[in-house]
Order: C-alpha cells, then sequence, then structure tokens
C-alpha cells in the first residue's frame, strides 16, 4: 500500500510540475494579485489558445498564398522578391 501511494503522490507532483511550466507560457496575468489558474481552466485556456494560433496560422497562409500566389511567384513564401 505504502508503494502504491508512493506512486500516485509522484504522479500527481509530476502532473503539478506540467500544468505549472504549462501556465508560465499561456498568456494570461501572472503575478501575486492574480490567482493561479485551476487544472481545468488552464487546459481549456491551452486548447483555445492552440486554436486560435491555428486559425492564425491559416488565415496568414491564405494571405500570403493570395499576395505571392496571384502576382505570377511561384515556389514559396519569398517575401524579398
Amino acid at each position: 500500500r505504502l508503494k502504491i501511494n508512493s506512486r500516485e503522490r509522484k504522479r500527481m507532483h509530476d502532473l503539478n510540475v506540467a500544468m505549472d511550466g504549462l501556465r508560465e507560457v499561456m498568456p494570461y496575468a501572472h503575478g501575486p494579485s492574480v490567482r493561479k489558474l485551476s487544472k481545468i481552466a488552464t487546459l481549456l485556456l491551452a486548447r483555445n489558445y492552440i486554436l486560435m494560433l491555428s486559425n492564425s496560422l491559416e488565415e496568414m497562409k491564405r494571405l500570403v498564398s493570395e499576395i505571392y500566389g496571384s502576382s505570377g511567384h511561384h515556389g514559396g513564401f519569398h517575401p524579398s522578391s
């Protein structure tokens, strides 16, 4: 039983360290006056942030394709051309 409890404590510790690492790179206010996000809030924020970045990337690709694709340039993105 002690071994099982120890394994569970290590698992929870590792999960908390990973969640803290995720919180550090997520775009939200940090500081002593700001409450730490819960695990579920951190995961939801991370999911929404990833979706937003994916949508932004797709929009950028579309715009680059529109700009450079329609002007007769071929072979990729070459802003200096």
